[in-house]
This record gives C-alpha cells, structure tokens and sequence, in this order.
C-alpha cells in the first residue's frame, strides 16, 4: 500500500508539479542574502524531505547540526506518513507536516506561514519547491538541479550525485544557516528511549535481516538468506528475525523462515542440547516501523540490502552489513563506523542516479554475493558491539 501510495505521488508531481512551479515562479527582485542568522533568535525552519525512509534517516544528521547551532530556532518538517515515526523518535522536531495523509490541514499551515527560512532537501521533484513558495517562507535554499525549480528558490547549492548524501543535505542547511553545519556521525542519533517496546518474544541474540528492496536488482535469492541464516546460526550462535514490509518481502522471507525451522528441527534431533537453539522469526508487514526500529536497536547485527531500514539500523547505533548491487555504496553505504558494505564488484555496478535504475535482465551485481562474503562481513560487524 505504501509502495502504491509513493508512486502516485511520483506521479501526481511529474504531471501537476511543473504546472506548480511555473504558477509561483516570480523573479527575485532583490537578492535575497540573509540567512537563520540574520533573524530574530527563535526564528523557525521548514524542511521539506519528500521520498523515502533512508533519506529521510540519512538527513538525520543534519537536523541535529542544526539543532546544536540554534537551540532557540523550532524545527517544522514536510514529509510523506512513511517517513512521520522517524522525525518524531528522533525528537529534534517541532511538527511533522504529513501532505498525503492531511493535504488540507497542511495547505492550511502553508498559508498561515510564520517561518523564516525553508530547507528543500529534495533532489529532483517538484512539489517541495512549490510547498516552500506557498508558504511565503522569505529565504528558500534548495539544489540547483531542476531548471523548472529555480525561479521558487532565494538561492541554490550544488548537488554532487557522486557524494554521500548527507553531505549534499549539509548544504542546503549550511547556506539557509549562514555558517558551514557539520553533521555529527549518523550512527546512536537515534535513541532506543524515544522509542516503543519491541514485540514479545525476540530471542536474546539474532540478526536482524531485511530481504526485501525497493526494487527487484536490489534483492537477494532467498536460498542465499536461507544459507546464510544457517551460518549464522552455526558459527555465532545467532537467532534470525525478519523485518521489512509486507509487500515483497513477507513471501520470501516466509519461506526462509519454513525452510529454516525444517533445518532446525533436523539439527536438533542430532543435536540433543536444545537450549542452543535458534529459531526463525518473520515480522515482515507485522510491526509499524517505529516498532521495526525497536527491533533493530536490540539486534547482535541487521543485514539487508540498500534500503532505508540498513540506515535506520545505523541510527540505532546497530552494526549494519549492507549488500549493494545496483546502488553507489560511496553515496549510500554505511559510514566505516556502522558497518561494511558486500558487493560482487560487477563492472556495470553501480548504475543508479537520482533514484532510477537501469534497466537490467539479469542482476548479476547481487547474484554473485555469496553467503560466505556475507558471512565473513557479519563476523566483523559483530566486533562493533
């Protein structure tokens, strides 16, 4: 459902955005120099974070840099449902501004403006742009990548699709703050505190492992996850719970867990000392995913592929080992100090930009990830805790 509700999203800006932002264009009259600095202390910011869950983790770092440099100045955020429970665990925000579950509510707070600076942190779309000029907000930063944007922005940033993420973001907020923000380590931002109980239940040693992915090149065979289940469950002794939506994940991963508990029953009639068993556990589509992060903060370790869970596990202060195929580990990949990306290092990889992939027959970038690189990953990871 959520997938669906993304890309009418998607496709609602492609057709009505550009009509948005050709209506609020104006020329600057006067150049528009001031910054949060130049205001009053206590001056608010809007942030815009369209899209998905690892962005909206990844810009994390960012709010807390910025939250450290104005103390005084609330923080409002625009953002998707999806991405809500992340802003409000994270606490450095006033409001969560949610456009596709309360559009008119939110209209409504655009009108009424009362902001001084707007942070767009979108790379592309357009509707955030045209968010930012409704409300009025007087200094609007965002990137210089959309021609049909620019005539909403005060001013614009450069966006490098070759550097880390949170890094670009760190522009936008470091031009709109009017003092270079340095984004603190991704990694324990997110406090296991501000969020619910996990299920009942969890074992007290397991991986957390995601099988899913927003797009198929970025998926594993399940006969990999169940290997490496097995590995795991062999030479560290770890439990293995799943986690991710209950769109394309739960089949695969209720598979594993079948085949998984099948090996595990054989084991253990040549195994007679059953305290040293480890079960298999599928939550996929099960938990709401302030309830998913509660699991992966008590994880030994998450393993998954490029997604917004693998960076919500970072945030948590969970070692991560993240498989990436098609992605640019370089721009997305845990920080040396979250965890390790596995790739199969195919000539081709990686071959996405601006959240499109190409198109491929095969995804030969994910199918040469062995369990036993995997493995070997995950045995350093655990060394991080």
């Amino acid at each position: 459902m959520r997938a669906f509700a993304a890309s009418v999203l998607k496709k609602t800006d492609s057709i009505l955005g550009p009509v948005a932002c050709f209506a609020l264009s104006r020329a600057q009259r006067e150049p528009e120099a001031r910054s949060l600095a130049d205001f009053p202390s206590g001056a608010s910011v809007l942030v815009a974070r369209p899209g998905g869950i690892g962005d909206a983790t990844l810009l994390l770092p960012c709010l807390a840099a910025l939250r450290a440099a104005f103390p005084l100045s609330p923080v409002d955020v625009l953002c998707e449902s999806r991405n809500a429970p992340v802003f409000a665990a994270s606490g450095m925000v006033r409001r969560v501004l949610r456009y596709d579950a309360a559009p008119f509510s939110v209209l409504r707070a655009l009108r009424r403006g009362g902001w001084s600076v707007f942070c767009d942190t979108e790379q592309f779309h357009h509707c955030s742009a045209a968010m930012g000029a409704l409300a009025r907000v007087p200094v609007r930063v965002g990137f210089a990548v959309n021609p049909t944007r620019l005539g909403l922005y005060s001013r614009t940033v450069p966006y490098d699709s070759t550097g880390r993420e949170t890094d670009q973001f760190a522009r936008v907020f470091s031009s709109a703050a009017g003092r270079d923000l340095s984004p603190p380590p991704l990694r324990g931002l997110l406090s296991a505190e501000r969020l619910p109980e996990p299920p009942p239940g969890l074992p007290p040693r397991f991986a957390a492992i995601h099988v899913g992915g927003s797009i198929a090149s970025k998926r594993w065979f399940p006969s990999n996850w169940t290997a490496l289940a097995e590995i795991l469950r062999k030479e560290h002794g770890l439990a293995t719970v799943f986690v991710g939506s209950r769109s394309d994940a739960l089949g695969a991963a209720a598979a594993i867990t079948a085949a998984n508990s099948d090996a595990l029953s054989q084991s253990a009639r040549h195994e007679p000392d059953t305290s040293r068993a480890t079960p298999t556990i599928d939550m996929c589509g099960k938990l709401p995913l302030e309830r998913t992060v509660s699991v992966l903060a008590r994880a030994s370790v998450m393993v998954g592929p490029d997604s917004g869970l693998a960076h919500l596990a970072a945030a948590v202060g969970t070692p991560v080992v993240a498989l990436f195929g098609p992605g640019d580990p370089a721009k997305w990949g845990p920080p040396p100090d979250a965890g390790f990306v596995v790739r199969a290092g195919v000539p081709c990889s990686p071959c996405s930009m601006y959240g499109v992939t190409k198109p491929c027959r095969r995804a030969w970038c994910m199918e040469k990830i062995t369990p036993e690189q995997v493995a070997a990953a995950v045995t350093r990871a655990l060394h991080f805790r």
